[in-house]
């Protein structure tokens, strides 16, 4: 179980999609929660009196979804960095969790936040959507078993020692989802030599995952498959499942690789209707 949360206010302060999620996230633990609500202070004439509004509403929307909790704290910032300043106070505090609304609208051509909390945020992050579970959750977690790398094979780790830690302490059924990289020409094309492909590396994955998950005596509902481009695939076997959280991890690029938006989880992060936990790697 997290020990202390941070979660980013929705931008309209009125609305409560990250800290609706939170809450379900929390339950009725005494974690520690903190939430920063980001603002602007040029919009109005009178500076106080719209930090009194913005505060207002904040404290009406964190009331009506959290209630009143004893390790409840709100703060209204100012910055230009928000992305620096979340990481920071990750930092600062020892904040192991991030809440924050996804912004799949905004087009991959510039930075946009949820991208750069990605890169910089140096614990687990949860990009929410407005989806709230019910009955029995379920937790799709995408691995890499394929890869021979020492890097990679940690953050799969990583991962799963994350989701293992996830599933005891909330009510979630683990599923397993690992992509056979195809090219798109196979995918689109022969069918029948995917399937082939899917079954052969089938054999391969899942005893790997297996003994992964008796190391830590983890329960599975089910291991996943399934060939193709890893994004395209993975939206598809969560929306299959009917996921209500898909795991993935990340490893950051400096440098060239800065520049470009291609790691699976800023696709997913992008394009998914899902919420989206990304555990964050060593930085390349």
């Amino acid at each position: 179980m997290s020990t202390h949360v941070l979660v980013v206010a929705d931008h309209q302060l009125s609305h409560s999609v990250a800290l609706s999620r939170a809450s379900e996230f929390v339950g009725e633990s005494d974690t520690k929660i903190t939430v920063l609500a980001f603002i602007d202070t040029g919009g109005s004439n009178d500076e106080e009196i719209s930090l009194r509004e913005q505060r207002e509403a904040l404290l009406s929307t964190a009331a009506k979804i959290l209630g009143r909790r004893p390790n409840l704290s709100l703060e209204l910032v100012s910055t230009l960095d928000i992305a620096s300043y979340c990481a920071d106070f990750c930092r600062q505090n020892q904040v192991d969790l991030v809440v924050k609304a996804g912004h799949r609208s905004e087009p991959p051509l510039y930075t946009p936040l949820d991208w750069r909390l990605l890169k910089s945020l140096p614990c687990p992050v949860i990009i929410a959507v407005n989806r709230q579970g019910s009955g029995q959750r379920k937790l799709l977690v995408t691995l890499d078993s394929q890869s021979h790398s020492p890097t990679q094979k940690a953050l799969d780790r990583k991962v799963l020692d994350w989701s293992a830690a996830w599933v005891r302490d909330q009510d979630y059924a683990l599923y397993i989802a690992c992509c056979v990289e195809a090219s798109d020409p196979l995918t689109n094309t022969d069918i029948q030599q995917l399937m082939e492909l899917e079954s052969r590396m089938r054999l391969r994955i899942e005893p790997v995952i297996r003994q992964m998950l008796e190391e830590l005596s983890l329960p599975c509902k089910g291991i996943l498959v399934s060939a193709g481009t890893p994004a395209s695939v993975l939206r598809r076997l969560a929306d299959e499942l009917d996921a209500d959280l898909v795991a993935v991890g990340y490893t950051a690029r400096h440098g060239l690789g800065e520049l470009l938006i291609g790691h699976t989880a800023e696709q997913l992060m992008l394009r998914m209707d899902k919420n989206l936990a990304v555990i964050p790697g060593a930085t390349e």
